[in-house]
């Protein structure tokens, strides 16, 4: 298997490309007062106006976590006298065997189209059934909210090398390495998401003003969504090593299905804050309670269990 498609393939899984479309829409001084029915024009134009290539995707997001996924593992069998085949880039003048074949190919393609759904239904849901002011709202308490997803990201790029390390060492001691990654995730969640939730109103406030009040309900809610991504990107290093590429496309489908269902019956109850119900349940079942429903996968389940309900205890 190729690490540095499978890396790709969790990093667009766990963040769905949220990150760069909060990093691309954070532009607050330009918004504050701004009538939300104009910004929601706005995502729905951009919305409407993207290509989905999933083939771009691909290619785009292989170079985006190259530098994250592979040059730590390259490094790491620098410094331990291992070959490189495999675990990074191959040796220079033969032949990569980590070239990925067709079936896993097509899941890459599968998934990304699956992960383009799954990043713009909640605002094409919410313009068609509601209006473009409560999309608006939705995508200005978005920016607040998935700007923090980047943070597992940069968690999992440092700590690659060890838990590769402790698995080459004994099973022992990479899965004792790998609950302390969960616990350490659900720890920082848990900050982000209870600091969120009680600044959530004034810094709607502050930052977009009053016509954007109703944004602060929607941002407590979604900001809990969190929680389950950093737990998502966490299973990342496992689902690597052992080979299990498919389960990232059945958890992504999974969500994305979950997703739309639960946006056809809230959004027109709730509006924007049934969106994020929504998002909130559909991230809850695909990095989580997927996890229980196949054998292999029932220890990592086991561990977030440990993580969400334990996260105080250091062991």
């Amino acid at each position: 298997m190729d690490r540095r498609l499978a890396a790709t393939y969790l990093h667009v899984v766990a963040v769905e490309g949220d990150v760069e479309r909060a990093e691309r829409d954070l532009d607050l001084g330009a918004l504050r007062d701004q009538p939300a029915q104009a910004l929601g024009q706005r995502h729905a134009a951009r919305v409407d106006a993207d290509e989905c290539d999933p083939l771009e995707v691909v290619r785009l997001l292989d170079d985006l976590v190259r530098d994250a996924a592979e040059r730590p593992l390259d490094r790491f069998a620098v410094e331990n006298d291992l070959p490189r085949d495999g675990v990074g880039r191959a040796h220079e003048g033969t032949p990569s065997k980590g070239v990925p074949g067709a079936p896993m190919l097509m899941r890459l393609l599968l998934s990304g189209l699956t992960i383009m759904l799954y990043m713009r239904i909640d605002q094409v849901m919410l313009a068609e059934m509601v209006g473009e002011r409560e999309v608006g709202l939705y995508s200005a308490a978005l920016r607040l909210s998935e700007v923090w997803y980047v943070i597992p990201t940069i968690i999992i790029s440092s700590v690659m090398p060890s838990l590769t390390e402790a698995r080459a060492r004994s099973e022992e001691l990479y899965y004792q390495r790998l609950q302390q990654l969960f616990t350490y995730l659900a720890r920082v969640a848990y900050l982000v998401a209870v600091l969120m939730t009680v600044l959530a109103n004034p810094l709607i406030h502050l930052l977009y003003g009053e016509s954007y009040s109703q944004a602060g309900s929607i941002l407590a809610v979604h900001i809990w969504a969190a929680v389950f991504v950093f737990l998502g990107v966490g299973m990342g290093p496992w689902v690597i090593n052992e080979g299990l590429t498919s389960l990232f496309f059945f958890q992504t489908l999974f969500g994305a299905l979950v997703n739309v269902a639960l946006n056809i019956a809230l959004i027109p109850l709730l509006g924007g804050l049934g969106a994020a119900i929504a998002t909130l349940v559909s991230q809850l079942t695909a990095a989580y309670f997927a996890l229980a429903l196949f054998r292999r996968t029932r220890t990592i389940f086991a561990m977030e269990n440990k993580a969400l309900f334990k996260f105080w205890r250091s062991k």
